[in-house]
């Protein structure tokens, strides 16, 4: 059997779906006697360019090892697909298991978001659950003087 790296585009109408494709076509490599060595959801991302009216499009990344009657099912299976906007299939030599620096990058992205947003509530004056509010510090800036006419 051969690996190969399959990375899917699938329209962004259809991305509560995904799951569903995700493991209809894990099914059918499985069945098959194939596996999936690994699977990265990227998520919705903007397209470089329109394809079928689409502007963003939802990306998979799929390392499987099968063989070459099951991908030109699985092949046939993309092309009748009314979900998949695109895709490609390329032939890998060994199997890949690692998560792909994009989502590596990725999720340290999000971690610093996650992170960024909890300093901008402390700086708001947010307070955590169980905390007593600080006392209020006084302004430096001078009061507004009324005149009278």
């Amino acid at each position: 059997m051969r690996h190969y790296e399959l990375m899917l585009l699938v329209h962004p109408d259809y991305s509560e779906q995904v799951s569903d494709l995700v493991d209809e076509y894990r099914k059918l490599i499985m069945e098959s006697g194939g596996k999936v060595h690994r699977f990265e959801d990227w998520g919705r991302r903007p397209l470089a360019y329109r394809i079928e009216r689409a502007q963003k499009g939802h990306y998979l990344l799929f390392n499987i090892e099968c063989d070459q009657s099951t991908l030109s099912t699985f092949k046939e299976k993309l092309d009748l697909s009314e979900f998949v906007l695109r895709y490609l299939v390329v032939r890998t030599e060994k199997a890949e298991t690692e998560p792909t620096p994009y989502l590596i990058a990725l999720s340290s992205k999000r971690q610093e978001r996650s992170g960024a947003s909890d300093r901008r509530g402390v700086e708001r004056g947010d307070q955590p659950a169980g905390d007593e509010p600080e006392e209020e510090t006084p302004s430096l800036e001078p009061e507004p003087v009324e005149e009278e006419v």
